[in-house]
């Protein structure tokens, strides 16, 4: 097995050593963990858990307009959201909003 030193690496890598150097401390201390990135702090969702079921069951009934759903969900949760934030969650269940078809 071929072994590099830091300073090889951080050639190989065009990284400093220091990154070489904190990045080989942290896969001893906790492995294969060490190499994801740590979770990011985004703006928590304004719908609620069940905001996206009742938003897949809606979108099953009006296929065609993200605007009605949009509204059905203000009527429902009393939360005001986009038709492209209806969009977003279609996309991100694997569907498409043009014909909300499995992509």
């Amino acid at each position: 097995m071929d072994v590099n030193s830091i300073k090889e690496i951080s050639d190989i890598f065009s990284v400093q050593r220091d990154a070489v150097s904190m990045c080989l401390n942290l896969w001893d201390k906790i492995e294969l963990s060490a190499l994801f990135d740590a979770a990011r702090s985004c703006r928590p969702s304004k719908l609620p858990h069940d905001g996206v079921d009742f938003i897949k069951d809606e979108i099953e009934i009006e296929p065609h307009s993200p605007k009605r759903v949009a509204a059905r969900v203000k009527e429902k949760f009393g939360i005001a959201i986009s038709d492209d934030t209806v969009k977003r969650i279609l996309r991100d269940i694997g569907k498409r909003w043009k014909r909300v078809m499995t992509s």
